[in-house]
């Protein structure tokens, strides 16, 4: 009789990997009955798997990025805009005075 082959879906294998964080390796080894070479092919596989959804979200937060960062841009040019038209009027009525003291 040969043992059946077990498997473990990616919660338990989390579990399991922060069960080895918290409490040690070699305790967490030895109740789950696994080799450190399959916890250590486990990291390195989980690593991986977060790196990618990471440089996902990197992505989507780049794009996000980048379009706050245009609207930031017709937004200084708004403001510019209607800096300047207040200047002028400024500039008007202050000549607008002057002649009317005159």
């Amino acid at each position: 009789m040969s043992k059946q082959r077990r498997s473990f879906k990616v919660e338990e294998k989390l579990l399991i990997l922060k069960q080895a964080e918290d409490e040690g390796i070699k305790q967490t080894l030895l109740q789950h009955h696994l080799s450190y070479s399959v916890l250590s092919r486990w990291r390195i596989k989980l690593e991986a798997l977060h790196r990618l959804n990471s440089n996902a979200l990197n992505t989507a937060s780049q794009q996000e990025l980048n379009l706050l960062i245009e609207e930031n841009i017709r937004l200084r040019k708004i403001i510019a805009e209607q800096a300047l038209e207040l200047q002028i009027n400024r500039e008007r009525l202050n000549n607008l005075r002057s002649i009317g003291k005159s």
